[in-house]
């Protein structure tokens, strides 16, 4: 598709560009630890927990896992200068990679009264992998009789934990739209299309920034980005938590072909979007 827009002269110099990689992540499952030594491990609930360093420009989350194991992740939000240059340091797959960035964060505290090196040391190799994740917003999300959804027109990285509920939201909206569609004629096509953008590219757009927030708060160093950090995790009032949430949780939209689930939700759902189009069933 983007071949075709190219061609046309129609393809916008942001989607042109290629990816960069913004986001370098070391995971990996360990073996189980001694539930007796680690009181993560003896919570009822499946608390995580994240060590921020003072000034590594790496961030380490763990989250206990059933059999007393623990998953960590270590993830280091790139620059964007640096990204777009491709920083070469860690831009390599595999397993020298990993290795490489084992070594440079292996010094850092975790909660299990040891060090990073030492969960990783307890973790097989078969379960520890490096990625690199990309961010991006695209602006053109269909042509003609194509469109996109999910990451390939909203690229998140993972941390804000946003990714696949875009994705799965968009699928929601355009098979709504689709199914509704009275014909196939490139007339109705083209308006479902528009409308489908219409609708999800803001709320991507505001996906993606809220993730760019959040990545600063955790990755950037220094004196107020550790003020803002203090304020962030420790004096933000439950209450005030609770209505963020209860503001995204309101949007809970239904498949319309499908029978409507009940709303049991605490937080009211928002009323389900109106229809473009009036279907066949219900004519």
């Amino acid at each position: 598709m983007y071949d075709e827009l190219a061609e046309k002269g129609k393809l916008s110099a942001n989607d042109a560009l290629p990816l960069s990689y913004d986001q370098h992540c070391l995971v990996g499952v360990s073996k189980p630890f001694d539930p007796k030594e680690h009181d993560m491990l003896r919570r009822e609930t499946c608390d995580f927990e994240i060590v921020i360093p003072k000034s590594d420009p790496f961030y380490a989350i763990y989250m206990p896992l059933p059999g007393d194991r623990v998953s960590w992740a270590v993830i280091h939000n790139v620059p964007k200068a640096s990204a777009k240059e491709g920083e070469a340091r860690f831009s390599e797959w595999g397993p020298e990679a990993t290795a490489e960035m084992i070594d440079f964060v292996r010094h850092q505290p975790s909660p299990f009264k040891c060090t990073l090196g030492e969960v990783i040391d307890r973790t097989p190799t078969h379960l520890i992998s490096k990625i690199m994740l990309e961010e991006k917003y695209f602006e053109s999300w269909y042509n003609r009789r194509v469109v996109l959804l999910g990451d390939a027109c909203h690229k998140v990285v993972p941390s804000a934990g946003l990714g696949a509920n875009l994705a799965i939201l968009d699928g929601v909206h355009l098979c709504n739209l689709l199914v509704d569609m009275p014909s196939p004629t490139q007339e109705n096509i083209a308006i479902v299309f528009e409308n489908y953008f219409n609708n999800r590219s803001k709320v991507a757009q505001a996906a993606l920034d809220n993730a760019r927030q959040f990545g600063k708060v955790m990755s950037n160093r220094g004196f107020v980005s550790e003020v803002v950090r203090k304020i962030f995790f420790n004096y933000i009032p439950d209450w005030m938590t609770r209505w963020q949430n209860t503001q995204r949780l309101q949007f809970r939209p239904q498949l319309h072909f499908l029978p409507q689930v009940p709303d049991r939700g605490t937080p009211k759902a928002q009323p389900q979007e109106s229809r473009l189009f009036v279907s066949v069933a219900t004519a």
